[in-house]
């Protein structure tokens, strides 16, 4: 939380938002070397991305990032291995058009 605090907005963001997190875990030490080369890998292994992905939404709604976390219409989470550890954000308004008819998922 304390890493998140200098980022809180003046006023929560209200309305449908669409919150993207990347988790960069570090790259392990007997990586392969053709990773080491590309310098990240997608991480397929524990921590649960769902669990930490509630973890930090729930501290972006104590730090008041947003009005409710039930604002958050759009959610993309990514979870990697990298040689530049740490946390990408984004969040931003979004608009029905922007997220998508449901109705294309639908097969009648």
């Amino acid at each position: 939380m304390s890493l998140l605090h200098p980022f809180r907005p003046v006023q929560p963001y209200d309305g449908a938002l669409r919150l993207g997190i990347s988790y960069c875990l570090p790259l392990l030490k007997n990586e392969k070397k053709a990773i080491k080369e590309v310098g990240w890998t997608t991480h397929s292994k524990r921590p649960d991305l769902d669990n930490i992905s509630k973890m930090f939404c729930d501290c972006m709604g104590k730090l008041l990032f947003f009005s409710e976390d039930s604002r958050v219409v759009h959610l993309s989470l990514k979870k990697y291995r990298s040689e530049s550890p740490g946390i990408g954000v984004t969040l931003e308004h979004v608009t029905d058009e922007q997220v998508g008819d449901p109705r294309q998922f639908i097969k009648g």
